[in-house]
């Protein structure tokens, strides 16, 4: 009652401890009809919270309703039944309870936008104290740097004279500062992190009861993620001080909380930002579509080698085996090795694993008439060490075979030889060395290049190594590759490959991958690194 006027208002709300209907918050699926519409399943509440217990519902499970509705319930027998209601003002409660009239409508918004906008009160104050940690993780940071500056005595230019910049600290005496700066950040993120979830949860709520307010809505929760990501970031290394994107983020936080609450009211408000046009997404290279296609096939495919038991599938098979012309160029790092010839053609065998025999030796067929020669001897090796381990002998010897006769017979005076398989040069000879011997292969490569000059560059291109540089703080990015030579196999003719690469190349000096001449092309770089290897061995 209104002690001013001696009207009622109402104040209480009859919830559902399950819902009434499916998808509902507590919604119990083994709830009788009867069940679900009996005085055990329902509990006064006041307005605000029969709003918030059923917005959240995560927060109130029905356990907690139940023992709140029993405690209603003692409460109410201790005091003698104190809180009287006539018949009519029962028949309101109920009224207002399962049938809303625009009246309980706004008392509900009333209460959902004064809750968002305590939430984003909450949110500013708390984000404004976290910042505290950061700033004095960055502050002893630079305390740090500017002592070691200080003891550490300035040089100057030699041609100049001009004293150089001040010392930088040391990486080991660097990384135990940014490691706090970098947990302060991250700590102040997640403490940040359920009051924003709050409001977005009060600003469903707001816009459940007054649909008018959305464009505002969204305003006040777009800004309050600019708050969550602002305050885990800091604007570079010290000395560099805190910029003003939080505070920036914050008062915008706050005129767009109150913009709500005023067009609630009906009062003259902010009107929110056009909503940003999304950005345009990337097209996607010729180059990165095959890629991405290339690895979404060989995802289709492993379940063949998690387990020995699924059937042969010959649509899969024959992509795979196309796909393999596909990772031939795939360049051997460690990021590429689930998706590189090798992984390639290992899938493909797995397929075929239960074949029956004569399919099986049609497809060892098949593999071995497959182009350049890495192609082919990685699909038969693969097939090979498949039927081992399925035992089936005769497949495993006929695989071994047609294996060692592509290698065995292979015709490496032929340039394209060597550049069409120039990512796999090196196990292709040394499996070939592995089945006769190194110097066999010596001798082959050696009487190649005497007949052939013009072998010399995909000889070196094709003993290339490897190396990749990732990115420190993403290390499923690439950020450059090298190309390097840094050991010689026993099977290459390291004498007459030197001689030629003199005769070739007359000024060029031995060099290793450190202190590669930063205007050689590629293939100077590798042999300057090859004559460096052998001016070791001599």
């Amino acid at each position: 009652m209104n002690n001013d006027t001696g009207e009622t208002l109402l104040n209480s709300h009859v919830a559902h401890i399950c819902a009434r209907s499916e998808g509902g918050p507590r919604w119990d699926p083994m709830m009788s009809e009867a069940e679900n519409r009996s005085s055990s399943n329902l509990m006064p509440m006041c307005l605000e919270h029969a709003r918030e217990i059923d917005v959240t519902p995560e927060h109130y499970p029905v356990d907690l309703l139940r023992e709140w509705k029993r405690d209603q319930v003692a409460e109410h027998f201790k005091v003698q039944k104190a809180w009287p209601l006539t018949d009519d003002e029962a028949a309101q409660v109920i009224e207002a309870s399962f049938q809303p009239d625009d009246y309980g409508i706004a008392i509900a918004a009333a209460s959902s936008v004064t809750a968002a906008a305590r939430a984003a009160g909450h949110l500013v104050e708390s984000a404004r104290q976290q910042r505290r940690v950061p700033r004095e993780a960055a502050a002893s940071w630079n305390v740090m740097r500017i002592g070691v500056q200080r003891s550490m005595p300035r040089g100057w230019d030699a041609e100049t004279g001009d004293l150089l910049p001040p010392a930088e600290p040391s990486h080991v005496e660097t990384v135990p500062f940014a490691q706090n700066l970098e947990l302060a950040l991250r700590q102040s993120e997640e403490a940040l992190l359920p009051l924003v979830a709050t409001l977005v949860a009060e600003l469903h709520a707001v816009r459940a009861a007054a649909p008018a307010t959305r464009p505002w809505c969204d305003w006040v929760e777009s800004i309050a993620g600019v708050v969550l990501r602002a305050s885990g970031r800091w604007p570079g290394r010290p000395p560099e001080e805190d910029d003003d994107i939080l505070g920036e983020a914050i008062a915008e936080l706050l005129r767009s909380s109150a913009a709500l609450s005023a067009t609630w009211r009906g009062q003259p408000a902010d009107q929110p930002p056009e909503p940003a046009a999304p950005s345009p997404q990337p097209t996607e290279t010729e180059t990165a579509r095959l890629a991405r296609e290339h690895s979404e096939l060989l995802d289709r495919a492993r379940p063949w080698a998690r387990v020995d038991t699924r059937p042969f599938d010959p649509t899969l098979y024959a992509e795979l085996v196309e796909a393999a012309r596909f990772a031939l160029n795939i360049p051997p790092l460690m990021s590429f090795l689930t998706v590189e010839l090798g992984a390639t053609a290992r899938l493909t065998a797995k397929v075929a694993r239960n074949a029956d025999d004569a399919t099986f030796e049609k497809l060892i067929d098949e593999a071995s008439t497959r182009q350049p020669l890495a192609v082919a001897v990685h699909l038969a090796r693969a097939l090979m060490f498949v039927a081992r381990e399925a035992q089936r002998a005769e497949l495993e010897a006929k695989s071994r075979d047609q294996a060692t006769h592509l290698l065995t017979t292979a015709d490496w005076t032929e340039a394209e030889a060597w550049s069409t398989n120039r990512f796999h040069i090196r196990p292709l000879l040394g499996w070939t060395a592995s089945i006769q011997t190194d110097d066999e292969v010596r001798d082959r490569v050696a009487a190649a290049l005497s007949d052939r000059s013009e072998l010399l560059e995909p000889i070196i291109v094709g003993l290339a190594q490897y190396s990749e540089q990732l990115d420190r703080d993403d290390f499923s990015r690439t950020v450059s590759i090298g190309v390097h030579v840094e050991e010689i196999p026993a099977w290459v003719p390291l004498q007459e490959l030197t001689a030629e690469i003199r005769r070739r190349f007359p000024d060029l000096k031995a060099s290793s991958r450190d202190d590669r001449p930063a205007h050689e092309d590629e293939t100077q770089q590798l042999a300057a690194h090859i004559l460096y290897i052998a001016s070791l061995s001599t």
